[in-house]
């Protein structure tokens, strides 16, 4: 089953992250698709945190 899906980045200082960026449409289907993100207010010499996270009507994913 292919299901039409959005997904997001979530990023912060640390795992509980805080702030996200725009998210996106990926239609249904079954072929990889590259996802980018813009984010801001990124701080030098400073251990970030991120991950991805897909939802779908079969439910949602979040990245390690």
């Amino acid at each position: 089953m292919s299901l039409v899906t959005k997904v997001h980045f979530e990023y912060g200082l640390t795992t509980l992250y805080g702030l996200t960026t725009a998210e996106q449409t990926i239609p249904a289907g079954t072929s990889l698709v590259d996802i980018t993100g813009a984010v801001t207010g990124l701080v030098p010499d400073t251990l970030w945190h991120y991950r991805i996270v897909a939802v779908n009507a079969a439910g949602s994913v979040s990245g390690g």
